[in-house]
């Protein structure tokens, strides 16, 4: 089985600078990534830097992911993670920020006894990235609380899994996650069901991205509110105004009874 782990996110990025390997050329960009209670600093490279670099800002990113050196805020040497873009960065209007996932498939590593105790488990990634056999090693943590992986058994030695989660930080040479999602590789005994010929139907019409839509149907609703609101005043208007002449018989009736 390959074994991967994939960034998909925002990320915001500045300082471009040249970084070569062997024959390869990128650009290597200091890089800050969302996580729940600050940010984290990271190495983003883009591949092709006999192009112009990417403006300073913020970008929606897909990347294969590494563990690599970096330098600590006090100058000392220490781990990061490093990105590798796998497409084009998408720029993101100014103020966005959300957690960032992770996506790991690869068989799991021997645990101990204290790890399990925590619900957690380890990944290591060996996958090619700007080299073949860079390396990656992934920490995984079960939130406590979490209403689905409450009763999902931790996945045992060897066993391949792939897993989507969030990056709480970075212990050493690990790369710590809160796992969202789980998926266990087949065992040797699964047998393959059925397949259904159910297949649902998917809207033929795309989505407003712009948000016009939205903002004329609101425009509608709210002149349409209006219209009912002066429509009802017209008619408690009318009501107020209206004079009922009595009908004949009545009036008759009155002057013989006068007379």
């Amino acid at each position: 089985m390959a074994t991967t782990c994939t960034f998909h996110g925002l990320v915001g990025i500045q300082n471009a600078s040249r970084f070569q390997h062997d024959n390869k050329h990128f650009w290597r960009y200091d890089g800050y990534i969302a996580l729940p209670d600050a940010d984290l600093a990271v190495a983003v490279f883009t591949f092709g830097a006999n192009t112009a670099s990417t403006e300073d800002g913020i970008y929606l990113m897909h990347a294969r992911a590494m563990i690599g050196s970096g330098v600590s805020d006090e100058g000392t040497s220490t781990h990061t993670l490093h990105f590798y873009a796998i497409d084009e960065l998408q720029p993101l209007d100014d103020g966005n920020r959300a957690l960032p996932m992770l996506i790991v498939a690869g068989k799991v590593s021997r645990s101990n006894f204290a790890l399990e105790q925590d619900h957690g488990f380890d990944i290591d990634i060996s996958q090619y990235v700007f080299a073949p056999q860079q390396n990656i090693r992934v920490r995984c943590y079960y939130p406590q609380g979490h209403p689905r992986l409450s009763k999902t058994p931790l996945p045992s030695a060897s066993k391949h899994v792939v897993v989507q989660g969030t990056i709480l930080r970075i212990e050493n040479e690990r790369c710590v996650l809160a796992v969202k999602d789980i998926a266990f590789g087949p065992s040797d005994n699964v047998v393959a069901g059925p397949t259904s010929d159910v297949v649902s139907s998917t809207p033929s019409k795309g989505f407003d991205w712009s948000g016009k839509k939205k903002r004329n149907t609101k425009s509608k609703d709210s002149a349409d509110e209006k219209g009912k609101e002066r429509s009802k005043r017209g008619r408690d208007d009318d009501e107020e105004h209206d004079v009922i002449p009595p009908s004949p018989s009545k009036a008759g009736s009155s002057k013989a009874a006068r007379s």
